[in-house]
C-alpha cells in the first residue's frame, strides 16, 4: 500500500498501471456547458487525467448527445464528473464541485483494490 501511495503522490500511478490496450479501463465522464464558470477548471482536471492514460469522455450538455447522456445519469448541475469502473458502473460522482486529480486517482486505486480482492477483472 505504501508503494501505491508514493506513486499516487508523484502522479505516476495512472499512466503506468492502466494497461493501455487491455480493454478493461475505468472512465471519467465530464459534463459541462459553455456558460458554466467552474467548467474550465473541471476540463483541466480531465485533461490531466487523460494525459496519464485515463479515458475521459466530455459531454457538452447543450448538444443532443450530451443532453441525452446527462439525462441518463441524472445530471442537474455542471460541472459533473462521474467515475466508472470497467463495466461502466458509476463508482463516484462530483456534481457542481471539482475534485482534484489526486481525489480521482485515490478512487481508482480503491476501486482496483476492491476488484482484486473480490477477484473481478481489473
Amino acid at each position: 500500500m505504501k508503494g501505491i501511495l508514493k506513486k499516487l503522490r508523484k502522479g505516476r500511478l495512472l499512466g503506468s498501471s492502466l494497461g493501455k490496450g487491455v480493454g478493461l479501463m475505468e472512465k471519467l465522464k465530464l459534463f459541462w456547458k459553455a456558460e458554466c464558470p467552474k467548467c474550465p477548471q473541471a476540463k483541466v482536471v480531465g485533461n490531466i487525467l487523460r494525459k496519464e492514460g485515463l479515458e475521459v469522455i466530455d459531454y457538452d450538455i447543450e448538444t443532443v448527445d450530451g443532453l441525452a447522456e446527462a439525462t441518463y445519469y441524472g445530471v442537474l448541475s455542471t460541472p459533473t464528473l462521474i467515475v466508472e469502473d470497467p463495466e461502466e458502473n458509476p463508482i463516484a460522482d462530483f456534481r457542481g464541485t471539482i475534485p482534484s486529480p489526486d481525489e480521482i486517482r485515490k478512487i481508482l486505486v480503491n476501486s482496483r483494490e476492491v476488484r482484486k480482492k473480490h477477484q473481478l477483472p481489473v
